[in-house]
């Protein structure tokens, strides 16, 4: 399989992070790759997907503290 450029892969990461579901797709996609590139590729962009839905939520309920609570 032909490695992807370094460019290619830096806008995949950061769809993955901007979109989490096209993170968690492509990554699944890659993650069942035979190949050892593929795979940890996935691996990432699942990593990616995970982390921006953690982070998402966690401003949303930092939002809501403060929209509903007014702590500050």
């Amino acid at each position: 399989m032909s490695e992807k450029p370094p460019k290619a892969r830096f806008l995949v990461y950061l769809l993955s992070f901007v979109m989490p579901l096209v993170g968690l797709v492509v990554g699944m996609v890659y993650s069942l790759r035979q190949e050892e590139e593929p795979r940890r590729f996935g691996k990432i962009c699942l990593i990616i997907g995970i982390v921006a839905i953690i982070f998402a939520c966690i401003a949303l309920l930092v939002w809501l503290a403060f929209f509903f609570f007014e702590i500050f």
